[in-house]
């Protein structure tokens, strides 16, 4: 295990170029970009998480059996929580922009619908969608 050298956010890498990150719901006024857990790691807090959570599948990586969120629900989390992304914010779009012709519109209208209003409210309401990125078409 190691941290991140400017975040303190704890990390774990593996030989294969495997990188693990905890994470951590942020709630309320969310001020603290990370929080240590009871686990002993420091996770960084993010909004929407539950998009991660309700849209998994399972893959055998490196010998085990984990649970990832799809892509599209990957994709979609990061357009909302760009603008809370710091000095990874452009390294997020571009994640994106390679990324999208490569997801199924189908998912990604499940994932969007499954959002919570005050998520939706800035794609409906706001000049920029879902983070700042333009959801529905290419980033």
């Amino acid at each position: 295990m190691e941290s991140d050298r400017i975040t303190g956010v704890t990390k774990i890498c593996s030989l294969g170029g495997l990188e693990i990150e905890f994470l951590i719901g942020k709630v309320g006024a969310g001020l603290e970009s990370s929080l240590r857990t009871n686990l002993g790691v420091v996770a960084q807090s993010l909004r929407h998480l539950d998009i991660l959570a309700r849209f998994t599948i399972e893959v055998e990586l490196e010998g085990l059996r984990v649970r990832v969120p799809i892509p599209e629900a990957y994709a979609v989390h990061k357009m909302a929580v760009n603008h809370e992304r710091g000095r990874k914010k452009q390294k997020d779009a571009d994640a994106i922009v390679r990324m999208w012709p490569h997801l199924d519109r189908t998912r990604i209208a499940l994932v969007l619908d499954s959002c919570t209003k005050e998520l939706m409210g800035r794609r409906v309401h706001g000049a920029a969608p879902v983070g700042g990125m333009g959801v529905g078409t290419a980033p």
